[in-house]
């Protein structure tokens, strides 16, 4: 082998520092920043809040256009999506006559000034309103949980609630019992809302009541209402309270409303089949 030379060299090395020669590698540019506003825009497109969605989703793409951010996909679906289920819902919104229900506007003196959707528990005593086509028969559930369209007295109309009553006690006294209190206390009390239920036709008074849920919820109150039997509707309040009627009229009614009471609260049964009740 020949002799090794002198001075001996030092190692050759590549520039860039590391072992086997060569650069390092280059770093790779991070990503631009994801737009929160793309994301929530296709968020609440999906959870069927599709206003916001369309809101969130014009904001992120003006942000995207002029941040250089990611999220221009997201926004746009967002924005599809919410648009679809707009245009979908102007379609079948009026299709189905969905019923949104609202507190009744009411003038100063508290009538109801134009027709709205409403619950039951927001009635008050003089308020006209239409339950549907059939009104509900002897054996029918309880419909305090119902909603009803309440109008103006003067529009056509199917009911008009007259009085109410609170009901005492603790346990559900049970839904027969409820309608054994509440009978004879709403027809007696129609006889002191409209002195001369005669005038006004063929009439038949109904009530609200507490189911065992409601019951236990610490509903206590029965609301007292009038309408005509069938499908006929009424086009004016049933109230009479004798202002209009003479002070001879007033006397005859006022007299004769001992009779009218107990012609009312009579058992459906005759003296033949329920003397006690007919005697009573």
């Amino acid at each position: 082998m020949p002799p090794p030379s002198y001075p001996p060299q030092p190692p050759h090395h590549q520039p860039g520092g590391y072992p086997g020669g060569g650069q390092w590698p280059p770093v790779p540019p991070s990503p631009a920043p994801l737009n929160a506003f793309a994301v929530v825009a296709l968020v609440t497109s999906l959870v069927c809040l599709a206003p916001l969605g369309l809101v969130f989703g014009i904001v992120a793409l003006r942000q995207i256009s002029r941040r250089g951010e990611r999220g221009k996909g997201l926004a746009i679906a967002g924005l599809s999506v919410s648009g679809a289920v707009l245009l979908l819902a102007a379609v079948l919104v009026p299709a189905l006559d969905l019923k949104v229900w609202t507190v009744p506007a009411r003038d100063d003196a508290g009538e109801v000034v134009r027709e709205d959707w409403t619950t039951i528990d927001a009635l008050d005593t003089g308020d006209c309103f239409t339950l549907d086509d059939k009104l509900p028969e002897k054996d029918s559930p309880s419909l305090f949980d119902s909603g009803v369209r309440v109008t103006p007295c003067d529009q056509p109309h199917r009911a008009e609630l007259y009085a109410s009553f609170a009901l005492t006690g603790e346990e559900f006294p049970g839904r027969e019992r409820i309608a054994a209190l509440a009978w004879p206390r709403c027809a007696e009390r129609f006889l002191d809302y409209s002195l001369d239920p005669a005038a006004f036709g063929r009439l038949q008074t109904y009530s609200f009541h507490p189911d065992e849920h409601g019951w236990l919820s610490g509903r206590r109150t029965v609301l007292c209402w009038a309408g005509r039997p069938g499908t006929a509707r009424l086009d004016h309040s049933v109230r009479n309270d004798g202002a209009d009627l003479t002070p001879a009229q007033h006397t005859f009614l006022t007299a004769l409303k001992p009779l009218n009471v107990g012609s009312v609260l009579r058992p459906a049964s005759g003296p033949r089949d329920d003397l006690a009740g007919a005697t009573a």
